[in-house]
């Protein structure tokens, strides 16, 4: 997969515990030209069966797998099981970009932005796979160092670049820094993804016309409203419900059963209109899917 094959230059961002198998399917019915399976352990892979076996990946969701780790010897591991046996990713990531604790304790995710060697170690054996590799970053405190990064990234074989307009520091606070993802794209000989406060998909559109950004991500907005993807909106409750069923299909057609991640997923649904705050409660006290459907009724 290349950023120049995207028809609609939109992706659905990563978002661990929300955006599995039935989410991206979802948003990939609503136009969401890919998306990434979020936060795969390289090292898990290497050391647990059960680990890899709940990797799901469908065909025709057109997504690629976002690695994240701290050892390239693992990723080399983990490259080879994948390429043997998941067939449909269609490219491979390097997370250097989450900052939640439970990734960067152990020196990985946004931590890897200040050790570009290592993550270029990780970005070569990645490459071996014959898949396309990505690197989805943020920026550094200063210009000079994301460029050094990016290069980096560039030599060591990334196809393209998807980078969160915001440093490790800022979070998901404050707003994304679109201008630096531009001169990123400008100072890059590779494709740039642009990542980053997308609360509509004109923004994103806009964006790429005016040469910020080769495609764009969206993430936060796309969970209330998978729909973001072809520029329709949720119209209160009885719309939120409709989608909630698409969804909760899609979890039996694909054997997800995971009810916690699917009453998560289930709450985003409904923000913002009259009614929501009961719907989520009502959700949150499922015990299973069915219980979720029960409430639907």
């Amino acid at each position: 997969m290349t950023v120049a094959e995207l028809p609609g230059k939109a992706m659905l961002a990563p978002m661990a515990d929300f955006t599995e198998l039935p989410f991206r399917l979802l948003c990939r019915k609503y136009g969401a030209d890919c998306s990434l399976v979020p936060l795969v352990s390289a090292t898990a892979i290497t050391r647990s069966e059960s680990y890899f076996e709940n990797i799901r990946v469908a065909e025709k969701e057109n997504a690629g797998l976002q690695l994240f780790g701290a050892a390239p010897a693992d990723f080399g591991i983990a490259v080879e099981r994948i390429t043997d046996a998941l067939p449909f990713v269609k490219w491979l990531d390097l997370n250097c970009g989450c900052p939640s604790p439970r990734t960067t304790a152990g020196g990985a995710g946004s931590r890897l932005l200040k050790k570009p060697k290592l993550a270029a170690a990780m970005v070569a054996r990645m490459k071996r796979s014959g898949l396309r590799v990505s690197v989805k970053m943020r920026l550094l405190p200063k210009m000079e160092k994301t460029l050094e990064f990016c290069k980096a990234m560039e030599k060591a074989g990334a196809d393209f670049l998807i980078v969160h307009g915001r440093t490790e520091k800022q979070g998901y606070s404050g707003k994304a820094d679109w201008d630096s993802i531009k001169k990123i794209r400008e100072r890059t000989g590779i494709p740039v993804v642009g990542n980053g406060d997308i609360n509509e998909i004109a923004l994103g559109r806009k964006y790429v016309k005016e040469g910020y950004a080769d495609a764009f991500m969206i993430g936060r907005a796309a969970l209330s409203n998978p729909r973001i993807f072809c520029g329709k909106k949720t119209e209160g409750i009885e719309d939120a419900k409709g989608l909630l069923r698409e969804y909760l299909a899609l979890c039996n057609r694909n054997d997800f059963l995971e009810v916690n991640n699917a009453k998560l997923v289930a709450t985003q649904f409904f923000r913002g209109f009259r009614g929501s705050a009961g719907m989520r409660l009502a959700v949150s006290k499922a015990k299973s899917i069915e219980d979720i459907k029960v409430f639907m009724q």
